[in-house]
C-alpha cells in the first residue's frame, strides 16, 4: 500500500486496468481488500480491526490510513470499474473529506446502477455486517432508490425490521 500510495497514476485516462494488466480476479481481490480499509475509521473500536501496515503498537498512524485510502480509491476509479462501485460508497462515507468529495465526484461521473443484482447484494451484506451508522443510513437511502432492491426478499424484511428494532441500549433499563 505505501509503494500504491507513491505511485503517480493518471486516474482519469481511460484504459489503466489494461495498462495495469489487471485480471477479473486481481479486481475482485483489490475492490474486497480497498472496502475493508476503507472501513477502518481510525478507532480502536473500529471493525474491521486496522491492516498490519498503517497501525504500530496497536495505534493507527493516521497519515499512513489516509494516503492508503486515497491511494486506493484513486486506484478503484481508474481501473476498477463497476467492481469499484462499493468501494467508491464506502468512501463517500469516510471523515478524511479530501477522501469523501474524491468518491462522491468519482459516483458522479461514473455512476452508479442501482438495478444491478450483484451491487444490491454487496450492500445487503455490507449493512447486515453493521457498518458505522453513516453507511447504514446511507445504504437505506440507496436500497430505497431501487427497484431490484425491493423486491430482494427477505434482506429487505430484515432491513424493514431491524429498523424497526432499532437499537438496544446496554445501560438502561
Amino acid at each position: 500500500m505505501r509503494a500504491l500510495a507513491r505511485w503517480k497514476f493518471d486516474y482519469d485516462t481511460p484504459g489503466l486496468r489494461e495498462r495495469l494488466e489487471l485480471e477479473d480476479a486481481d479486481v475482485k481481490a483489490l475492490a474486497g481488500l480497498f472496502e475493508r480499509l476503507l472501513l477502518y475509521d481510525g478507532t480502536t473500536a473500529s471493525t474491521p480491526p486496522p491492516p498490519a501496515y498503517i497501525s504500530k503498537d496497536g495505534f493507527p498512524n493516521l497519515t499512513a490510513l489516509n494516503s492508503a485510502k486515497l491511494a486506493a480509491i484513486r486506484l478503484t476509479r481508474g481501473a476498477f470499474g463497476k467492481d469499484g462501485a462499493l468501494t467508491l460508497f464506502i468512501g463517500t462515507k469516510d471523515g478524511n473529506t479530501e477522501i469523501a468529495d474524491f468518491c462522491v465526484d468519482a459516483i458522479k461521473r461514473g455512476g452508479v446502477d442501482l438495478e444491478n443484482p450483484e451491487y444490491i447484494r454487496a450492500l445487503y451484506d455490507l449493512y447486515f455486517a453493521e457498518p458505522r451508522l453513516n453507511i447504514q443510513i446511507s445504504i437505506v437511502e440507496s436500497l430505497s432508490k431501487s427497484v431490484i432492491a425491493a423486491n430482494t426478499m427477505p434482506q429487505m424484511l430484515q432491513v424493514i425490521m431491524k429498523g424497526f428494532q432499532g437499537t438496544i441500549s446496554h445501560g438502561l433499563h
